[in-house]
This record gives structure tokens, C-alpha cells and sequence, in this order.
């Protein structure tokens, strides 16, 4: 075989292995970012949810101590304006550990690509 089909062949071989390893590293990543984003979200809803039902026990026993229909209602409506308020808070984490996985997913992407 000459020596230029040799370096060709070796050219070759050597091209395989780096971008099976690009990808390989990719994926790595990837299945990493997603299982510990998968967690740290799922911290955040067991984390909501109870203290959620905690603040919904207390106001149903609130709601037993009105005396009248205006106390009800004052009880209510501040109720709702506080869930409110703990949902859009909650969501929001939600979306910001979401961009933070997709962008950490794609930097380790790009990073794979570049080495390789």
C-alpha cells in the first residue's frame, strides 16, 4: 500500500473515533443536564405543593374562627391575592431553571463540537 493511501486510511480512522466521541460527549451531557434539572425541578414542586397545603390548612382554620360574611370575604380575597402571588413566584423559578438547563445543554454542546 503507498504511503499516501496509508496517511489517507489513517486520516479516516482517526475521523470516526473524534466525532463518535463529539457526539458521545454531547449526549452525556445532555442526559446529565436533563436527569439534574428533571430533579432540582422536581425539589421545587414537592417544595411548593407542601408548603401549599400547609398554608391551606392554616386558612381553613382561619375560615372556622370568621365570625361573619365580611370577615369571610376579607379572608378570601387575601387568600387568593397570597396563592397568587406564590404561584407567579413558583412558575417563574420553574422557567428560570428551564432556561438555565437549556442554555447549560447547549453550551455543552457547542463545547463538544469544538473540541472534536
Amino acid at each position: 500500500m503507498s504511503q499516501a493511501r496509508r496517511e489517507q486510511s489513517r486520516a479516516s480512522d482517526t475521523i470516526i473515533p473524534e466525532s463518535a466521541t463529539a457526539f458521545s460527549d454531547a449526549m452525556v451531557g445532555s442526559v446529565h443536564t436533563m436527569f439534574k434539572t428533571m430533579t432540582e425541578l422536581q425539589q421545587y414542586y414537592l417544595q411548593f405543593a407542601t408548603r401549599r397545603l400547609e398554608k391551606n390548612a392554616e386558612a381553613a382554620s382561619e375560615f372556622l374562627r370568621c365570625k361573619n360574611w365580611e370577615d369571610v370575604a376579607a379572608l378570601q380575597q387575601s387568600w387568593a391575592k397570597q396563592v397568587s402571588g406564590e404561584y407567579a413566584q413558583h412558575f417563574a423559578k420553574v422557567a428560570e431553571v428551564t432556561q438555565h438547563a437549556m442554555q447549560n445543554g447547549a453550551s455543552q454542546i457547542e463545547a463538544s463540537t469544538k473540541r472534536h
